[in-house]
């Protein structure tokens, strides 16, 4: 073992591993003084747990907050702006490694959730890691949020090393995040999964993506202190929606909308920033790829199918206005507004034929948890423009942004076009290969896929 801080190396049997642990644990619970052959962090935790009765046999989080109140909280949180970072660059990787992505506050409050959503099911029906739940280790025992918390140190615990018996069949890698001015412990990264998923190098992705959201908070800060001309360039936020603009008399109000890759929109209107429901991030897409508008009857069609009501999507606007004012208009339903959406921009460049800058700026599926049939059409339709746009030539670095996203990755025709592109000497031709060796059995009765529709 290199470290006492991972719970596992790569040449340690992950079962056998997970009932020694579990033996080493029933002897701790009947006797404390008696621990052998597990990791100082995790001793420590167990007697601090111990110390605190807290119940073995507990199998559930605290839920303290519901998901709406969650999402707030997150929105008023200074992590809050960043989980779009997370989303373009760790998501994808929890996404093809069956793991879940979390970020909690400075107590161990989950505040975001994304990553594969089978595991995002399982984790929430079996130890309640939703949104809203709490895991400060007071509270429940020793994991790798709470616990890291604790000790202020990246830390990975594995099956048995959870103090509480709703956490045996998971395993969990989290890194505190730290405000790079006061110092202060912001919240943190963590990667949970199944523990037949457990790999040594899931506590070094969560400590890089710690020390990006540290990178993304120093620039922010840097750049609110700089001359206003650098703040205009820069903006107060290292994300694009973050970036508020001075709105001059007379001038419409820019609506900036970030939805590639998210559950629900980023959303900024002259710097003020809302959290979204799904509901209302779908009506927000909608009106943006109409500009002309939508009249109530095709808006609930959009949001709901042949059973929509008018009056429920009528009701649904009703309650959008009093967060963006007159920014929505009625009459027909539209956005009185200048429109920045990410997917728009994506769009354009389809259009101009620049793909490889479209590919680029695409981040993944629009608004991934909607069903909306609007948004599903939309979704289909940019995942296939921008698929087709990857295989129009043999431009490999083209086809292989597309099978990062989590749109392609799956995508069997894109893989093999790209397997006879790359020269010999590519290292990708490995990962090809393997990719290839596990589609097609998956998707042989098919023919050649369209990209799926993330759900």
């Amino acid at each position: 073992m290199t470290s006492s801080w991972v719970a596992l190396d790569a040449s340690t049997n992950p079962a056998a591993r997970a009932r020694d642990l579990r033996l080493a644990r029933e002897r701790f619970l009947q006797d404390p003084a008696t621990v052998d052959g597990v990791r100082a962090p995790i001793v420590a935790s167990w007697r601090r747990s111990a110390a605190l009765g807290l119940d073995p046999a507990r199998r559930a989080a605290p839920v303290e907050l519901t998901e709406e109140e969650a999402r707030a909280t997150l929105a008023a949180h200074p992590l809050g702006p960043l989980t779009p970072l997370l989303e373009r660059t760790l998501s994808p990787i929890a996404i093809d490694s069956e793991h879940v992505v979390a970020v909690t506050d400075a107590d161990g409050l989950l505040l975001w959730l994304d990553g594969d959503p089978r595991v995002r099911l399982e984790a929430a029906e079996q130890m309640d890691f939703i949104p809203g739940a709490r895991l400060s280790e007071r509270l429940a025992g020793t994991n790798a949020i709470g616990t890291a918390l604790v000790a202020d140190h990246p830390l990975q615990v594995f099956a048995s090393e959870h103090f509480c018996e709703r956490s045996q069949w998971w395993t969990c890698a989290a890194a505190p995040v730290r405000d790079p001015v006061s110092g202060e412990i912001l919240g943190t990264v963590d990667m949970t999964s199944r523990i037949e998923a457990v790999h040594p190098h899931t506590l070094g992705l969560v400590v890089t993506a710690a020390a990006m959201l540290e990178q993304a908070l120093s620039a922010a800060a840097h750049a609110a202190g700089a001359t206003p001309a650098a703040q205009s360039a820069v903006g107060a936020g290292p994300e694009p929606v973050d970036a508020p603009e001075p709105v001059l008399a007379g001038q419409s109000p820019i609506l900036r909308l970030e939805v590639l890759g998210h559950e629900r929109a980023g959303v900024s209107l002259d710097g003020f920033r809302p959290a979204m429901s799904l509901r209302h991030s779908e009506i927000l897409v909608l009106l943006a790829a109409n500009p002309t508008g939508l009249t109530t009857e095709q808006l609930a069609l959009a949001l709901y199918g042949d059973n929509g009501k008018p009056v429920t999507a009528r009701a649904e606007i009703s309650r959008m206005r009093r967060v963006l004012g007159p920014c929505i208009q009625t009459e027909p339903y539209r956005l009185e507004a200048t429109v920045r959406a990410d997917f728009l921009s994506v769009q354009e460049l389809l259009r101009k034929g620049q793909a490889g800058e479209a590919l680029t700026r695409y981040r993944g599926p629009l608004l991934r948890g909607s069903e909306a049939p609007g948004v599903v059409e939309l979704r289909n339709e940019l995942d296939n423009w921008i698929r087709r746009a990857a295989l129009a030539g043999d431009d490999v670095e083209a086809m292989w942004s597309w099978l990062t996203t989590p749109s392609g990755h799956e995508d069997l025709q894109t893989w093999k076009r790209l397997l006879a592109n790359l020269p010999a000497e590519d290292g990708r031709r490995g990962l090809a290969a393997a990719r290839l060796e596990r589609l097609r059995p998956l998707l042989a009765p098919h023919s050649a896929p369209s990209p799926r529709s993330s759900r």
